[in-house]
């Protein structure tokens, strides 16, 4: 392959080019792709060069225009260009990791999903607005013959493990429906699933009801954590959650602020009650799931109906407990023997886009590089507020936000090490494994728990007040 160069006497339509004879994606999706990644990351500082340009503010951003206003940043802040190729060379890297992927999964996606192997991608979108994983990201994928699926990187066994899980409760006579859950086809770091068509009409109240009581007997016993409104939608099926990335959290440490066991303590931090049961005032979430719910469509949760589902999917989790924890150890491995992963969140994914916001400003770059500036705010302030980050954290969060990316951590459900998507960082970081406090809480029989979980159900239910934005729960950055 050639050498790609977005430097000012190179232009990063080369770098287009490259990506189109390397992946056969459409040329117009990926100078799309591309000007839209980077016109994100770097809206402050070409903001700032567009308007000495005198281009009009709802101008939108072509490749030219993109190309024309990183002349004017390179010219004016020193750390500008460096930044700009990092981020531009790794959107190339996902890229091309994507094509592999689809390479490689071309006949098990023809027999999955019912797809024409020989029929070739007609358009694709980034459906995300920040890369975890190497500069890639999930991305809707539609074929000549107007099939559409979901690519998602990273490691995506949660959803698989879920469904099995269901499958032996459904065994011993109990019923889990499990209808709030995709099908995926996965593989070990990455998945594909089928598009699904937010409903236009409706919800249908009663059914919401019953998916949301299974989340949260499933999030009580399998540490599910990340559920806000953009891992959900209101599909033609109903109530999805599309991203299980984050269930069999491992406990995080917590030296500040040890809490007891409390899952009415566990509800609080997940993010399920604030996003769907409180109305968010999130700026510019216009088309949350949780307006759709609560003022679009009506929705009004039954705090009756979703305690007595939840507490029956309870019962069914505890009558089959000894067979879920078995199935629970087997899983936390691969065909291989190795170790799976899931995501471990050690900070909000909002605090990095508020970091990557500051050192991307135009003043940031014409002062200190941006790798400095992520450094200086990363070591002084505490994961989620408690915890000092330790060098090894704060070295693979720098390295991640200077080539574009979010962080991503990970855990291995029975371990308590913290990963990054390829390497250890930290064997011993964690003070329990997923696996462990799962275990304990099935073999507890935690009808206290059980019972305070839905006493925080119905008083959730009975006052939905707004909550605050969370743009304003931390500390404006610079």
């Amino acid at each position: 392959m050639p050498t790609s160069n977005t430097s000012e006497n190179g232009s990063i339509d080369r770098l287009v080019q490259e990506a189109a004879r390397y992946s056969n994606l459409p040329l117009r999706c990926l100078e799309e792709d591309l000007t839209s990644k980077l016109c994100g990351l770097f809206d402050p500082a070409l903001r700032f060069a567009a308007a000495s340009l005198r281009i009009p503010p709802s101008s939108p951003f072509t490749l030219d225009i993109l190309q024309d206003c990183a002349h004017v940043c390179r010219s004016s802040m020193p750390h500008f260009d460096t930044a700009f190729q990092c981020t531009a060379q790794s959107w190339l890297s996902g890229i091309k990791q994507m094509s592999e992927h689809l390479e490689a999964s071309r006949e098990s996606l023809a027999d999955y999903f019912s797809l024409n192997s020989e029929a070739s991608i007609s358009s694709f979108t980034s459906l995300t607005p920040e890369s975890h994983y190497r500069g890639n990201c999930v991305r809707k994928l539609v074929w000549a013959d107007g099939r559409r699926l979901i690519y998602k990187p990273g490691h995506r066994q949660s959803t698989d493990i879920l469904l099995q899980l269901g499958k032996i409760i459904n065994r011993q006579e109990c019923t889990v429906r499990l209808d709030w859950l995709t099908r995926p086809l996965t593989r070990r770091d990455h998945a594909f699933e089928r598009f699904l068509d937010i409903s236009e009409s409706e919800c249908d109240h009663a059914d919401t009801d019953l998916r949301l009581a299974e989340i949260l007997a499933f999030s009580l016993f399998f540490r599910g954590c990340d559920l806000h409104h953009e891992n959900f939608i209101v599909s033609t099926k109903g109530l999805i959650l599309l991203d299980t990335e984050s269930f069999f959290h491992p406990v995080k440490l917590r030296p500040a602020k040890q809490h007891a066991n409390s899952q009415a303590e566990h509800f609080r931090q997940n993010g399920l009650f604030r996003t769907i049961i409180d109305i968010p005032c999130y700026e510019k979430q216009d088309i949350s799931l949780t307006r759709q719910l609560l003022e679009t469509r009506g929705y009004v949760p039954d705090a009756d109906a979703i305690t007595s589902h939840f507490q029956t999917t309870c019962a069914a989790i505890l009558a089959t407990r000894s067979a879920l924890a078995g199935a629970l150890r087997h899983a936390c491995h691969n065909a291989s023997g190795d170790r799976i992963l899931t995501r471990a969140t050690l900070r909000p994914t909002f605090f990095y886009g508020m970091l990557q916001q500051y050192a991307y400003s135009p003043g940031t770059l014409a002062d200190i590089p941006p790798e400095a500036a992520f450094r200086k705010h990363l070591e002084c302030t505490p994961l989620y507020g408690t915890t000092p980050a330790s060098p090894a954290v704060v070295n693979e969060e720098v390295a991640a936000l200077v080539r574009g990316d979010v962080p991503a951590f990970h855990a291995c459900p029975d371990a308590v090490s913290l990963h990054s998507s390829n390497n250890l960082i930290d064997s011993d970081f964690f003070v329990e494994s997923a696996l462990h406090h799962i275990e304990m809480m099935l073999e507890e029989q935690p009808e206290q728990s059980i019972q305070d979980a839905m006493s925080h159900i119905k008083e959730h239910c009975s006052h939905r007040e707004p909550c605050a934005s969370r743009h304003l729960a931390i500390q404006k950055i610079g």
